[in-house]
């Protein structure tokens, strides 16, 4: 823990590690939504239903949890069919900006963009930022194949560099996969930590942290299996740079430019583990909620904190973890 001495938090917000928490990882499911998927045979494609949701659950969840600040983002399902699908994403980010806007500063939220399709998608980012006020953007580790980090979302990445933009990033299906891999366990228990990772990877292998440094990417579940794969990458880069079959990268470089939520996680060793490859200012709090009742989380939350308050080293980032790093990030 030696090369996190240097870290210090400015405490101005809360005055105990029981204090006000902002959660990163919260699922937008509204009605328009879930009629939508209906109607395109998607309300399963995911592999599991839709959780029941309006914003008054949110809002009495945040409550109980003391919770001021939600970062909502749309439920995993991407609800594009082809190029008619802008029309309805477009009415579905007014929507969750209507919604942001008169809820007196609970809810933050990231918009949803019309890929596959890059063109469209860099129209509906601009409008998102520029008219909505969108607080970031929300982009899932692929869509159809299309994984962060490949060459065809550079004009994409480009248009986010230059507003400086938040990315929520949100594990979907992994695309070419047999479905029978998913009729017996379900998307959330491996292969959604594996997709995400496999997003990190192709981003690091693509230097897209370093080359896009003013996007600031928000990678879920405690980074996945990243605390495993770091070090693999690590290991092997020698060994492939040697046969000239990868180009120069800095592997340590491009993590250190991703934020990572802790939504899933359930105990602080699992936060011990992140600190192998995250800096302490680059965790978040986040619930996933709906997909977690109430009860589970509110347990989950006091656990989490009560654990890392009576850790020695865990509890100076009680506050930067579960509010003030997040209060920063959104706050630029």
């Amino acid at each position: 823990m030696n090369r996190f001495a240097t870290f210090v938090l400015p405490m101005i917000f809360c005055s105990t590690v029981y204090g006000s928490v902002i959660d990163v990882h919260s699922h937008y499911i509204g009605d328009e939504y879930v009629s939508y998927l209906s109607e395109h045979n998607l309300s399963m494609s995911e592999g599991f239903p839709l959780p029941s949701w309006q914003a008054e659950d949110t809002i009495k969840f945040m409550q109980d949890a003391d919770i001021t600040t939600s970062v909502l983002t749309l439920a995993p399902i991407h609800p594009y069919v082809d190029r008619s699908s802008r029309t309805f994403i477009r009415k579905l980010n007014e929507n969750m900006a209507a919604l942001k806007n008169r809820s007196g500063g609970k809810f933050l939220f990231c918009a949803t963009l019309p890929l596959t399709n890059v063109e469209d998608a860099i129209k509906e980012a601009v409008y998102a930022l520029d008219v909505l006020k969108a607080d970031g953007i929300s982009l899932g580790s692929n869509i159809a194949g299309q994984y962060l980090g490949d060459s065809e979302l550079e004009p994409l990445m480009q248009v986010l560099n230059e507003r400086s933009a938040v990315v929520i990033v949100h594990p979907h299906k992994p695309y070419g996969l047999a479905d029978s891999l998913f009729r017996t366990t379900p998307l959330a228990m491996f292969e959604y930590p594996a997709d995400t990772t496999r997003a990190v990877v192709n981003l690091i292998m693509h230097n897209t942290p370093v080359r896009y440094s003013r996007v600031r990417m928000v990678i879920p579940h405690a980074g996945s299996f990243l605390a495993l794969t770091i070090p693999r990458m690590k290991a092997v880069y020698p060994v492939v740079k040697a046969r000239n079959l990868v180009p120069d990268i800095d592997i340590d470089a491009n993590v250190s430019r991703l934020y990572f939520d802790i939504a899933g996680v359930q105990s602080a060793e699992v936060i011990k583990s992140m600190l192998s490859f995250a800096h302490p200012s680059k965790i978040l709090y986040g619930s996933d909620f709906p997909y977690f009742r109430e009860d589970v989380l509110l347990d989950t939350l006091n656990n989490l904190k009560k654990q890392m308050a009576e850790d020695r080293d865990l509890k100076p980032y009680v506050e930067a973890i579960f509010s003030e790093n997040a209060r920063q990030l959104f706050s630029h």
